[in-house]
């Protein structure tokens, strides 16, 4: 062992359970934004859509949208959220909920595959990052398909990155799905 080298330590649980923690922490902030009203993009299209296939029948068909509601976005995102006011209702709580979930499940694929390519120490610090950055934590309970957007693209790449060229078709087509600026990823 040269006299330079670190010796390495198996620190694993602790970083996990750190991460645990931030998570923890990142729900208690965004616990209040939970309740506020639909806002903006969120009140004057996004919501209106999921709660309109709620009422109307989940659908990924354009026709299954009036106009004013889906101004040509690609219909998962209205989908899912849909879905998700099906299961657990039709309130706000809820929409910002799944919402929040999904910017949780991004939080956690960017810990385990940085931990993976890199250390659990990246990761974490990766993660920290990524939930302080002022639009994330904005966004991150909003109706707005951003956080869904990241989560396919991050996928998408972390599949091509491993040559896993079907997952990465399938998670580039959800994120083209979700909004039609992932486009680009298959370019």
């Amino acid at each position: 062992m040269s006299e330079f080298a670190v010796p390495k330590q198996n620190n694993q649980r602790a970083y996990d359970a750190l991460l645990f923690v931030l998570l923890i922490v990142f729900v208690a902030i965004k616990f209040n934004d939970l309740f506020l009203p639909y806002f903006w993009d969120e009140l004057g299209v996004y919501a209106q859509a999921a709660v309109y296939q709620y009422k109307h029948g989940l659908s990924l068909l354009p026709a299954s949208l009036p106009p004013d509601l889906s101004r040509g976005h690609p219909l998962l995102f209205f989908s899912l959220n849909g879905a998700a006011i099906k299961v657990f209702g039709n309130s706000v709580v809820a929409a910002h909920s799944f919402n929040l979930f999904v910017a949780l499940v991004l939080l956690v694929l960017v810990y385990a595959y940085t931990a993976k390519y890199y250390n659990r120490l990246t990761a974490l610090v990766t993660v920290v990052l990524l939930a302080s950055q002022p639009v994330f934590l904005a966004q991150s309970a909003l109706v707005l398909p951003e956080i869904m957007l990241s989560l396919f693209a991050v996928l998408a790449l972390v599949f091509y990155f491993e040559k896993k060229y079907l997952a990465f078709a399938l998670f580039a087509s959800l994120a083209i799905l979700t909004k039609e600026s992932a486009v680009i990823l298959p370019c």
